[in-house]
C-alpha cells in the first residue's frame, strides 16, 4: 500500500529544512563552540565507517573486463 507522502511536490521543504539545519548549526557554533567542537572525532569516525559501508556494498556490482 503506498501511502501520499505531504512532502512531495514542491522543493519547499526542503527548503525550509536546510534553513532550519543552518539556524542551528549557527546557533551552536556561535553560542556552544565547545560541544560542537568536541563532536568533530566522533563525526569523522562515523564517516570513515559510513564510507567503508558504501563502498564495499558496491563490489562486485560490475563486470570485470580484461584489458
Amino acid at each position: 500500500m503506498a501511502f501520499p507522502s505531504v512532502f512531495a511536490g514542491s522543493g519547499i521543504w526542503l527548503i525550509i529544512l536546510i534553513a532550519i539545519v543552518a539556524m542551528a548549526v549557527y546557533y551552536l557554533l556561535s553560542r556552544h563552540p565547545a560541544y560542537a567542537f568536541a563532536v568533530i572525532p566522533y563525526v569523522l569516525i562515523l564517516a570513515c565507517f559510513a564510507m567503508h559501508l558504501l563502498e564495499t556494498r558496491r563490489q562486485g556490482k560490475h563486470p570485470h573486463r580484461r584489458t
